[in-house]
């Protein structure tokens, strides 16, 4: 079925001479980052979550539903709102070809020190952030640039080329944070939401989440996360953007730190991935 979905795809597309751009769907913004870099031109993107909401539980607008239907792609990611709406898109717009950017990537499962003495935690629970490693990122890159020469055989020589500078630059940055946080290898840092569990693991740091199951914490829980985190001599409490600040102001506020913000759903995202290393440092000093 996905061949026939496919070749009636390249028909559309040979016929419009790809005068115009191809229409191409994404779930969060930082996999715009991808298909604009290895597309160029030659691609049109919207994106369904959009910068400072929560790709967790997010429902489209009738509008975005309507802008997708144009989209002869959708990149997935596997987090959970896509699961929600795939049977329905499936069902509408049977032309759209679903490609799961995070195929043949294995998940690592959220640790105890992430959730460290919480009660009820997701110990165990498939980590869904594999956008926060640099080198996950040219996995799913890989899967772009093989997917647009499929629905685009006449500018393989363009994707490739972009493709290959992208690897590189993605190279350089990855080199670039591992000489940076290198001297803070085993450091652990506190942030509401735990969304860097996969960029702690590449550097060598320690994730510990404030939030409990997505939800805040109970007055408790708050309790044991302010005392772990003056045990720890923590003066930096990172949130991500979109999310509330309620509970890491509470702790900012009970260690005498600061809450600072980190937006890991930008499509600038060779320089958030620089800016969350050095916020992470400097929180250290």
């Amino acid at each position: 079925m996905r061949k026939m979905i496919t070749f009636f795809l390249l028909m559309v597309l040979s016929a419009m001479g790809f005068s115009q751009s191809l229409q191409i769907a994404v779930s969060i913004e930082p996999q715009r980052f991808l298909v604009e870099k290895i597309g160029g031109d030659t691609v049109k993107v919207m994106t369904i979550v959009p910068t400072g909401r929560s790709p967790h539980s997010y429902e489209p607008t009738p509008s975005q539903m309507e802008e997708l239907s144009h989209s002869v792609v959708w990149f997935s990611i596997g987090m959970e709102f896509e699961k929600a709406i795939m049977p329905k898109i499936k069902s509408l717009y049977p032309h759209i070809r679903i490609v799961d950017t995070s195929i043949g990537i294995k998940r690592r499962i959220m640790r105890e020190e992430e959730i460290e003495k919480h009660d009820d935690d997701e110990v165990g629970a498939e980590d869904p952030h594999i956008w926060m490693s640099i080198r996950l990122v040219k996995n799913q890159a890989g899967v772009v640039y093989k997917t647009l020469v499929e629905m685009n055989p006449s500018q393989k020589a363009l994707y490739k080329k972009n493709y290959e500078n992208l690897l590189k630059k993605l190279d350089t940055l990855d080199h670039e944070l591992s000489r940076k946080l290198a001297p803070y290898k085993g450091k652990e840092f506190f942030i509401y939401h735990p969304v860097l569990g996969y960029f702690a693991d590449d550097y060598g740091l320690r994730q510990i989440s404030i939030e409990i199951e997505g939800k805040d914490p109970s007055p408790s829980q708050l309790v044991k996360v302010i005392n772990l985190a003056r045990e720890r001599k923590v003066k930096t409490i990172f949130v991500q953007e979109g999310f509330s600040k309620k509970s890491a102001e509470t702790v900012a506020k009970a260690i005498g730190g600061k809450v600072v913000e980190i937006n890991p759903l930008t499509s600038d995202y060779l320089n958030m991935m620089r800016k969350i290393g050095d916020m992470l440092v400097e929180g250290w000093k």
